[in-house]
């Protein structure tokens, strides 16, 4: 009984040990949790206030401040003699803060019925959580005065800068337009977009303040674009304009193009396509009006394009002025294809071929001339490939190798046909017989300058080449102005006091691989004066009406254009007697005197 009792009441340190261990390990398990979480604190911390700041302040930011970029003033584009085509002028662009506005329904209501905008699509940009919307971009004067007669609340306004064009319809083509951006989208404004663009930096910053209102901040912008001074005379554009409109009326055509040209230099003077467009409002316009057709377009030429042959034959030594060429019956069959005149000849002088646009005459001595001869030529002349003009979406028309030509081909190209050409290129080939022999670059732009008159860019004249030898190009001058006389096809184109050098061309349209009957490109280029040329000027009609020969309805325009072009130019009349006599310079800058 003792002993049982002594075991009741012994203490058992082995098991206050073992409590004594858990314990400790419970508090170290504690201790390295708490550990691991401070460490994952630090770690977190480092990685969001070192590794991840940029992007969390720009988050940040985000909630309070929303940055809306606004395109720097674009630069100005003047003609030769700095008048004004195209600026920029500022305007009011609204916007909205959609959580400020107070009744959505009874705002956008408003804004549609003064802005012309639609009601529901008003109502969607409201409807927004967002603090910044364009409501529409740079309104008309008169929306901004109406708007902001009304106070709507959260409705506010901001300064951009708007393209304007002051001379509306001038040049319109050639200029182009740009887009709501103020980036350029056709023309000039396009090709040259990078100098005029200038550097974006207007922004416009929404920050929200301390009562949760929407105040903004303006930036000034980084730079301002550059200015433009182009080639063009807005006084000669102004005339081929409305002379060209004239006569495409008078003919009852379907449109027209007229291109005037300083053969010395390249410089186009003038670019005008008929129906033409007001750039200020393009959008009531058909967007087939904005094409400048003289570059984009090309067309099979028909006798204009018989310069080429006429100059290879000259310089190769196979013909002369008085060569004479049996065009009896009055048609010849190539390839056995039956190639008529338009009037039946007999023996006819060289000179007279061209004089009285004989096909027959024009073929045989082209057949002399081997076809591989003919292609080389009018390769030298810059057709089937591009000008290089300054401007976007220049075609190259359409020229096959002699390898793919038909046994026809020779006859058909001769005199204009189975090839397509533009009315640039074609300046530009007769341009070198106007200058010497030299082929131009025609040049659009002279020069890029800065606001404050500091020369950027020069834009010096290219020659690309010399195609013929300046006695051939004087002989076929020569020739060119027979064309113009009483006895050729284009007396219409005579000018009094002025020697004229030209040819006209009649070209049947061909759509779908067949020629449509009653459907014809008429067409006169000429040079004046002859024997000091200051312009070559081509002007083409698009299915006239009321008569089709291009010396009948494309020659009086010419004539019209260049008379009232020399007059504003001071170049005065030829005088028999040569007490007056003009000084000028030709393409390869030399001094000639000359009888006037």
């Amino acid at each position: 009984m003792k002993l049982k009792k002594i075991k009741k009441n012994t203490i058992d340190i082995s098991g206050t040990n073992v409590g004594l261990n858990g314990i400790r390990r419970r508090i170290k398990t504690v201790f390295a949790l708490i550990c691991l979480v401070f460490l994952t604190v630090v770690i977190r911390d480092f990685y969001l206030q070192t590794i991840k700041n940029e992007f969390l302040a720009e988050q940040a930011s985000r909630q309070y401040r929303r940055e809306i970029e606004i395109k720097a003033r674009r630069g100005k584009i003047f003609d030769r003699n700095y008048y004004s085509l195209a600026v920029s002028v500022d305007c009011d662009s609204v916007f909205a803060v959609p959580s400020k506005v107070a009744d959505i329904e009874s705002t956008a209501d408003i804004l549609s019925r003064l802005l012309s905008l639609d009601k529901e699509s008003v109502i969607k940009k409201l409807s927004q959580k967002r603090e910044f919307v364009w409501i529409k971009r740079k309104i008309s004067e008169e929306e901004s005065v109406r708007l902001r007669r009304r106070n709507l609340r959260g409705i506010g306004f901001i300064k951009e800068s708007k393209r304007f064009y002051p001379q509306e319809c001038l040049a319109s083509q050639l200029l182009g337009f740009t887009g709501v951006d103020n980036e350029g989208l056709e023309g000039v404004e396009r090709e040259f977009d990078e100098y005029i663009a200038g550097k974006s930096g207007i922004k416009v910053i929404t920050e929200k303040d301390a009562k949760g209102g929407s105040p903004f901040i303006y930036e000034k912008p980084v730079t301002d674009g550059d200015n433009v001074v182009l080639t063009i005379d807005k006084n000669i554009q102004f005339i081929v304009q409305s002379e060209l409109e004239k006569g495409v009326k008078f003919a009852e055509a379907k449109s027209g193009m007229a291109i005037v040209v300083d053969p010395a230099n390249g410089d186009i003077l003038a670019m005008a396509n008929y129906p033409g467009f007001n750039p200020n409002k393009r959008n009531n316009y058909s967007p087939s009006t904005w094409r400048n057709r003289i570059v984009t377009d090309c067309f099979e030429p028909g006798s204009v394009f018989k310069i080429v042959f006429a100059c290879a034959a000259i310089e190769k030594g196979i013909v002369m002025p008085d060569s004479e060429i049996d065009c009896s019956p009055g048609f010849i069959v190539v390839g056995g294809r039956k190639i008529r005149d338009s009037h039946p000849h007999n023996m006819l002088t060289f000179t007279e071929v061209l004089e009285k646009s004989s096909n027959v005459g024009s073929i045989k001595i082209a057949q002399l001339l081997g076809e591989n001869e003919l292609y080389k030529y009018i390769r030298k002349f810059g057709f089937g490939e591009k000008t290089g003009i300054q401007l976007q979406g220049e075609a190259r028309g359409i020229l096959r190798k002699p390898k793919d030509w038909s046994l026809v081909s020779i006859g058909a190209i001769t005199i204009g046909q189975e090839i397509a050409v533009t009315p640039l290129q074609l300046a530009m080939a007769y341009s070198a017989i106007a200058n010497g022999g030299l082929l131009l670059k025609p040049r659009i732009a002279k020069r890029i300058e800065s606001w404050d008159g500091e020369i950027k860019k020069v834009f010096p004249p290219v020659t690309v080449r010399r195609v013929i030898s300046e006695r051939t190009a004087h002989i076929l001058r020569g020739i060119l102005k027979t064309v113009v006389s009483e006895e050729g096809t284009a007396h219409l184109a005579r000018i009094e006091g002025f020697e004229v050098a030209g040819k006209t061309g009649t070209a049947q349209k061909a759509e779908n691989g067949a020629y449509q009957p009653g459907k014809y490109y008429s067409s006169f280029i000429g040079i004046v004066p002859a024997d000091a040329p200051r312009f070559v000027i081509a002007v083409i009609l698009d299915e006239p009406k009321k008569n089709h020969y291009g010396g009948i309805v494309s020659a009086p325009i010419f004539r019209e254009i260049a008379k009232r072009s020399l007059l504003y130019c001071g170049v005065k009349p030829h005088k028999e007697d040569g007490k007056l006599r003009l000084v000028v310079a030709d393409a390869v800058n030399k001094k000639e005197e000359r009888n006037l």
